[in-house]
């Protein structure tokens, strides 16, 4: 009876060792169906909030993808608009180059620097209306706010395209694609209720 329940118990966990890799390889597949179903529901329920969960995630994957990947970007949006590098101001040239009549190449669109002017841009304050100034500070705050979505777009532009070593430079780009979204989302809102007050 001793060897028949060992003999049992010792088939026992034979079978269940063969079935993990199975059962790991369902509890994937499980848990990559019920994401799937959550990601559709949240797009039709809140799609501000799928855009989000959306942009994290891209984030995510620009940091860990090769080089390439922001080579392949930052030359598609230059193709994309090719007067990006025309809006920028061109380098002052070297004596070298005066001298052998050289111009030098075009300042770089998407750099470092240019990602935390535009962050700035977006963090810019909003005037408070005066109460004697009422209807000139609310054009002011408008201006500000199509400026600071300007400056969002620009930015999230400029972070696609930096390389992973730009992304991780300054401590401020860290989740600076949801800080951009949300800076869009608020001044759209915010536009879209003077606009409403403006046509009563």
């Amino acid at each position: 009876t001793t060897e028949g329940e060992d003999g049992h118990a010792a088939a026992t966990a034979m079978t269940r060792r063969m079935d993990m890799p199975l059962l790991t390889k369902l509890k994937g597949q499980l848990e990559s169906r019920v994401e799937v179903i959550r990601s559709h529901i949240v797009k039709m329920v809140d799609p501000d909030l799928f855009l989000e969960e959306t942009l994290r995630k891209l984030d995510e994957e620009l940091l860990l993808s090769h080089p390439s990947v922001s080579r392949m970007l930052r030359s598609s949006l230059l193709r994309y608009d090719p007067d990006l590098c025309r809006r920028q101001p061109r380098p002052q040239p070297s004596p070298q180059q005066q001298s052998q009549r050289q111009s030098p190449p075009p300042s770089s669109v998407f750099t470092v620097d240019q990602m935390k002017k535009q962050l700035e841009r977006t963090n810019a304050p909003v005037p408070i209306p005066r109460r004697n100034h009422r209807d000139d500070d609310r054009i002011r705050a408008a201006v500000v706010r199509i400026d600071k979505v300007r400056a969002a777009v620009q930015a999230l532009a400029t972070y696609m395209a930096l390389g992973v070593e730009e992304k991780t430079a300054d401590s401020s780009f860290r989740g600076c694609m949801n800080h951009c979204h949300k800076v869009v989302m608020e001044c759209c809102d915010a536009l879209e209720e003077e606009y409403e007050e403006l046509v009563r």
